[in-house]
C-alpha cells in the first residue's frame, strides 16, 4: 500500500496551457459587453469598469459551467519523470476527461496507452510499485500516477476547460457568439444582485433563462449524426485502443 502523503507541494510543476485564454475580437468583447451592461443599468456614474468587469467574468464562468460543448475542452501534455508520482495541474483543468501515455518504443503497436482512472481508496490498496504507469486519480490540483513512473514519459491529458478571465477590452469569450448575449444578461442579473436590487435581478434572471434555453446543444446534434459501431473486446489491451 502506498503510504505516501498526498502533498501537492511536492508535485512536479504544472505545464502551461492557453486552452482557457480568451479569444480576441470574436463577436462581443469585454468592452462591448461592459458598454451595453452599463447602459442597461441606467448609465450609472457610481460604477467602475473594474467592478463591471468582475460581474461580466462571474457571468462568463457561470454560463460556461452550464455547458458541455467542444469549445470548452482542451488538451495538454504532462511530462512524467522517473520516481515522481505527483503532477500539478494547470488551474484551467476543471476535470479530467482522459489521461494516457505516449511512447512508441514501449508500445510499438499502439504507440501508447490510456490510463485507467481509479480513486484514492483503491490507490491505498495497491502495492508500492515503480513500473510503467497504468492508473491515475486526481487529488485536489494534482494527478497521482500509479505505478510510480520508472522512466520519463509524455502523458497527453484531455480536460474540461476552466476559462481564464477576460481582462483586456478586446477579449472575447471562448464560447460561440450565440452565447455572448446570455453572458451579458447573466452579468446584468449579477449586477442588480450586487446593487441589492433584487426585483430587477429576478427579471434579469428570467431574461437570461429565456435567452439561453432555446440555444442548440451543438455536441448533441453532432452525436446524433454519428454512425454507431459495435466491436467486441477480446483482450484487455483493446480496452485502451481507439476504434
Amino acid at each position: 500500500m502506498p503510504y505516501n502523503v498526498l502533498d501537492p507541494s511536492t508535485a512536479a510543476a504544472a505545464p502551461t496551457t492557453t486552452a482557457g485564454a480568451p479569444l480576441t475580437s470574436v463577436g462581443e468583447t469585454l468592452l462591448s459587453i461592459r458598454t451595453e451592461l452599463n447602459l442597461q443599468l441606467g448609465n450609472r456614474d457610481d460604477l467602475t469598469a473594474a467592478r463591471e468587469n468582475a460581474w461580466i467574468n462571474w457571468a462568463y464562468r457561470s454560463v460556461t459551467g452550464m455547458l458541455t460543448i467542444k469549445e470548452l475542452f482542451g488538451s495538454v501534455a504532462l511530462s512524467l519523470v522517473a520516481d515522481q508520482p505527483f503532477y500539478a495541474l494547470p488551474v484551467q483543468v476543471a476535470w479530467i476527461k482522459r489521461l494516457g501515455v505516449s511512447d512508441a518504443t514501449t508500445y510499438p503497436v499502439d504507440e501508447g496507452r490510456e490510463l485507467e482512472m481509479i480513486d484514492e481508496a483503491q490507490y491505498r490498496t495497491l502495492p508500492v510499485l515503480t513500473d510503467e504507469p497504468t492508473s491515475y486519480f486526481r487529488h485536489r490540483r494534482m494527478v497521482v500516477i500509479w505505478p510510480t513512473p520508472l522512466n520519463a514519459r509524455t502523458a497527453p491529458l484531455d480536460f474540461r476547460v476552466r476559462p481564464d478571465d477576460m481582462t483586456a477590452d478586446t477579449h472575447s469569450p471562448l464560447l460561440p457568439i450565440e452565447f455572448h448575449i446570455p453572458i451579458l444578461l447573466k452579468a446584468r442579473q449579477r449586477a442588480w444582485s450586487a446593487l441589492l436590487n433584487f426585483k430587477d435581478a429576478a427579471v434579469a434572471q428570467n431574461d437570461f433563462v429565456s435567452e439561453i434555453r432555446p440555444l442548440i446543444n451543438t455536441d448533441s446534434e453532432e452525436t446524433a449524426g454519428q454512425f454507431a459501431t459495435i466491436a467486441p473486446i477480446r483482450s484487455r489491451r483493446r480496452l485502451f485502443r481507439s476504434q
